[in-house]
């Protein structure tokens, strides 16, 4: 068996990263967070940052999908693409509906 390892990673910045009252009904993962939205998105921006450091630290190239600036769309489940697309090895990328409206928003 050949071993592999990614020499680049996609990563989405927590902008709006927070609990999600659209998901949460079927989410077992989800749960209503004791600290402030803000305090939850400022912790979320600091370990994404830490993180893509030590990635990039060891050689890995960190792609970041930064948010459209001129968006007024809250994406609060952004952070977790795996949800919504996966590549192959053969360079395909497939994108997948999501069940709710907020998470349809975050493909672009």
């Amino acid at each position: 068996m050949k071993a592999h390892c990614a020499s680049a990673v996609v990563m989405v910045p927590p902008d709006d990263f927070g609990f999600n009252e659209e998901t949460a009904g079927d989410n077992a993962w989800q749960a209503r967070p004791s600290l402030s939205q803000a305090a939850v998105r400022e912790a979320a921006r600091r370990e994404f940052d830490v993180f893509a450091s030590a990635l990039e630290a060891h050689g890995i190239q960190v792609m970041r999908l930064e948010k459209d600036p001129e968006s007024e769309v809250i994406t609060p489940d952004a952070v977790f693409p795996n949800n919504w697309f996966s590549t192959t090895s053969e360079g395909t990328i497939v994108i997948f509906t999501a069940a709710t409206p907020s998470r349809r928003s975050e493909r672009r």
